[in-house]
């Protein structure tokens, strides 16, 4: 119940931080609003795309349920990648949208244990493991927390492990608490399992789960006339092989 209030004041104060980027000066370049869990390759992309083009890309990471409220509150996002085909579609249908949204890639949810499991079973083994905590991004702000928390659901294990949860506020930070080992386990994203700095942390389980995740990309109204630069360049051969890297389904080609 703390976690989940502490997380509830991260989402207002995100919500009231925004409030006046209306009126502040914009900086040079594009800005991308994106999914925490793409923040890894994307980093990559953009690294890629500006050496080549000569053209600043500034990444703001968060939870694509946050990235939404900040654009409604007239954030002054150029593109808008959520790990949530939804969001994209409402803030469209609602005209914050210069053209209906694209789905570029899609991702799976991942398990990762601090110990090797007693069995390949993540959902046979998690009731033995009778201490220690287990993170996901929170549901109602993170597409892969709710993904995280339906699949538990459908295991019927949301209910025994309550006590247990730690709710982090996106993927990113689920990572964190991987990268430090402050929890025990954690359901996190595909691109997770491939970092450098992650992988050999511990051990890692893919999910079967009924359906992947479509990431879904916007460019809002008002854009910088360049942002569609950067769109071209996130479907070209570089950035597929990018997303590939990190565990994601290529994005179509042009």
């Amino acid at each position: 119940m703390i976690i989940q209030h502490r997380m509830k004041l991260l989402g207002m104060v995100a919500l009231l931080g925004c409030l006046g980027w209306a009126c502040r000066p914009q900086p040079p370049g594009i800005q991308v609003a994106v999914a925490a869990n793409l923040l890894l390759p994307m980093q990559e992309i953009a690294a890629a795309f500006e050496a080549k083009e000569k053209l600043n890309i500034h990444l703001i990471p968060a939870s694509s349920g946050v990235l939404t409220a900040q654009i409604r509150q007239q954030a002054p996002f150029d593109l808008f990648f959520s790990a949530n085909a939804r969001y994209p579609r409402q803030l469209y249908e609602e005209g914050y949208g210069a053209e209906a949204p694209l789905v570029l890639v899609r991702g799976h949810l991942v398990f990762w244990s601090k110990h090797e499991l007693p069995t390949p079973d993540v959902a046979a083994s998690l009731p033995s493991l009778a201490s220690g905590h287990l993170a996901l991004a929170h549901p109602e702000l993170a597409p892969y927390g709710s993904l995280a928390k339906n699949w538990l659901e459908q295991h019927h294990l949301w209910q025994m492990l309550q006590p247990r949860l730690v709710f982090g506020e996106n993927v990113g930070q689920v990572n964190q608490y991987i990268y430090t080992g402050a929890v025990d386990a954690a359901f996190t994203a595909n691109s997770a399992m491939y970092a450098p700095e992650l992988r050999p942390r511990g051990y890692w389980t893919p999910l079967e789960t009924t359906t992947d995740i479509p990431h879904s990309l916007l460019i809002t109204k008002g854009a910088r006339p360049e942002s569609r630069r950067f769109v071209d360049f996130l479907r070209s051969e570089t950035a597929r092989n990018i997303f590939r890297a990190y565990g994601y389904a290529s994005p179509p080609a042009p």
